[in-house]
């Protein structure tokens, strides 16, 4: 929606976003044809992105008693 509206400001075709169908039927066929589409994605945006984050948890041993459980 808001890329069909994008496209209206600016006085460009707001239904071009809509047309899908084509893309669509490319992926189709590639993964027909056995291209691991996904597991590709999932590896370069996931797996092999090198922005991390880590998070350590620690438990508060007095927590459910300054919560009155």
């Amino acid at each position: 929606m808001f890329r069909a509206l994008r496209n209206w400001l600016y006085d460009r075709d707001a239904l071009a976003p809509l047309a899908f169908e084509a893309p669509l039927q490319s992926l189709k066929a590639r993964l027909a044809g056995g291209e691991l589409y996904f597991e590709g994605l999932i590896g370069r945006h996931l797996i092999g992105n090198t922005h991390r984050t880590t998070l350590v948890l620690l438990p508060d041993a007095g927590l459910a008693e300054a919560r009155g459980c």
